[in-house]
């Protein structure tokens, strides 16, 4: 091979790593440009369930004994449906809230009814965030690495 084909063939080298270069440099750009974007989704679907001015669902307070959601102005939210998506409704009774003094911080429908969902598996959520929070669960949790999930490793790798 000649002096001449070496330096053809470097400089084709040298071509494909720049663009290679080049093309990492695009992902990574693109990647960065994609998360921001779902960070800054995941805001807004937060600042649209949680609408400026209005009661939050934590301020309506689940009564167990009941089944319902009692508003901040202590009246009842009483069980109306299930939903297709495994949502119970609670509503309340839009002629008792049509005089509320909070009802411009509660709904805005015009029969005055406030809906209130909660899924049909909230009880065992709510369980398993307080046992997270318990002392020792920390460090339990990390303790997954090295035996759940690295069974799941184990178990990707061979297939």
């Amino acid at each position: 091979m000649s002096s001449e084909e070496k330096k053809v063939n470097e400089n084709a080298a040298a071509e494909e790593a720049e663009k290679v270069e080049v093309n990492a440099e695009q992902v990574e750009n693109a990647v960065k440009e994609e998360k921001e974007t779902e960070k800054t989704d995941k805001n807004e679907k937060a600042e649209k369930s949680e609408k400026k001015g209005f009661f939050k669902k934590s301020e309506y307070v689940y009564d167990e004994y009941y089944d319902g959601y009692i508003c901040p102005q202590l009246q009842m939210l009483k069980y109306s449906t299930t939903n297709r998506e495994g949502y119970r409704e609670y509503k309340s009774d839009g002629s008792v809230c049509a005089g509320c003094p909070d009802l411009e911080k509660c709904t805005n429908s015009k029969n005055h009814v406030k809906v209130v969902t909660r899924h049909i598996w909230q009880e065992y959520m709510d369980r398993c965030e307080d046992i997270r929070h318990t002392r020792g669960m920390k460090e339990l949790y990390g303790r997954r690495k090295e035996t759940i999930e690295r069974n799941f490793g184990t178990a990707k790798q061979q297939w």
